[in-house]
């Protein structure tokens, strides 16, 4: 029964909506879905996060006060994204610091021009987002590309202050969505 005590009633729920900025609480959700969605379609993370505000209201979602509203939110979002991804999605390339670019490049004797041409086009395509990458996010961006993962090794190897590092990767990790649609639309050449 302590329980019901911490589900919101819909005054409180309405309360917590009013005291947001939605369109961009909106934005960053969409963006979130976006970014966990297999096939990166923004039309239907919208639909999916209005989804989610109307299972809030209706009160098919309950929020529990033990975690923050925007918490609650997210969390409801990531939920639906997965119920999407399990009956519409395809499985989706995804790029992070432990990506492998040679898994990409096929096996023939052009491997090395090929993965040259990959970094160059995968640079090329990170530099092209707003706001561009700066300088330490373009350092780890290579070191990720050439299979350094480890932020104390790119710290050390580039005389970088840990602490710089670690942000710089958190910035970095904002910017990668055009480099996993690149993969996602390519995947097959």
């Amino acid at each position: 029964m302590e329980q019901v005590k911490d589900i919101a009633s819909l005054e409180e729920v309405l309360a917590q909506l009013e005291s947001l900025q939605l369109s961009n609480l909106m934005k960053d959700m969409a963006r979130f879905a976006v970014r966990i969605m297999r096939g990166n379609d923004i039309v239907i993370a919208e639909e999916l996060v209005g989804e989610m505000f109307i299972r809030t209201i209706k009160g098919t979602r309950k929020w529990n006060k033990k975690y923050s509203f925007k918490h609650f939110l997210f969390q409801g979002v990531r939920s639906l994204v997965n119920q999407y991804n399990n009956k519409y999605g395809d499985e989706p390339i995804t790029f992070d610091n432990n990506f492998d670019l040679e898994q990409i490049v096929l096996a023939n004797s052009d491997d090395s021009v090929k993965l040259e041409a990959l970094k160059t086009k995968l640079s090329e395509i990170l530099k092209s987002n707003i706001p561009p990458p700066d300088y330490i996010e373009e350092i780890i961006f290579e070191c990720w590309m050439d299979d350094k993962n480890k932020p104390s090794e790119i710290a050390e190897s580039w005389d970088l202050d840990i602490k710089e590092v670690y942000k710089a990767i958190k910035r970095l990790e904002r910017k990668l969505n055009p480099i996993i649609q690149y993969f996602n639309t390519n995947k097959n050449e």
